[in-house]
């Protein structure tokens, strides 16, 4: 089938609306829908797309190369199929597709509400000191009384506690 507007190329976008209780088809090549999307876009005339416009971007067939993770090699598509990034440079390359796909879900694409605050990595310093001496000294207790397992979970909080510096 023929593009309705340029009657040239093979129409591969088609579109049905109904709109007061008036069905309207369109059949329309790649380069003919992306024009009536950029012109008119969200306006309800009839020679427009309507509030169809912003969808045709998605529906269009991808022209150029898909994007991929420079790094693990992941491509958006992919990611879209199973919700999984492969590496966190995934963050990096796929950055503008993630905000947009969080605002659609989220309504934002930052971050309002609570943070988690990790109380062993971002204690101030004199607070840490403080915090690791306890530890330590619950740890000499943990082992006097031969109580291992708290001893065990004292020696990884402390080393966590360590290791946050």
């Amino acid at each position: 089938m023929l593009c309705q507007d340029c009657r040239k190329a093979q129409a591969t976008v088609f579109l049905k609306a109904a709109i007061n209780n008036k069905v309207t088809e369109m059949h329309l090549c790649a380069a003919c829908a992306l024009k009536r999307s950029e012109r008119n876009a969200g306006e309800h005339e009839p020679h427009g797309l309507g509030p169809m416009g912003g969808f045709v971007k998605e529906l269009l067939p991808s022209e150029r190369r898909p994007l991929a993770c420079g790094e693990c090699g992941l491509k958006y598509a992919e990611f879209r199929e199973s919700g999984r990034l492969g590496c966190p440079s995934c963050y990096g390359y796929f950055g503008a597709q993630l905000r947009e796909l969080l605002s659609r879900i989220h309504g934002s694409s930052s971050h309002a509400g609570r943070r988690y605050r990790d109380s062993l990595s971002e204690l101030p310093e004199r607070e840490r000191g403080e915090k690791l001496e306890a530890l330590r000294a619950a740890l000499k207790a943990a082992v006097a009384r031969e109580d291992f397992e708290a001893a065990a979970r004292l020696r990884d909080a402390i080393k966590g506690l360590d290791d946050g510096r």
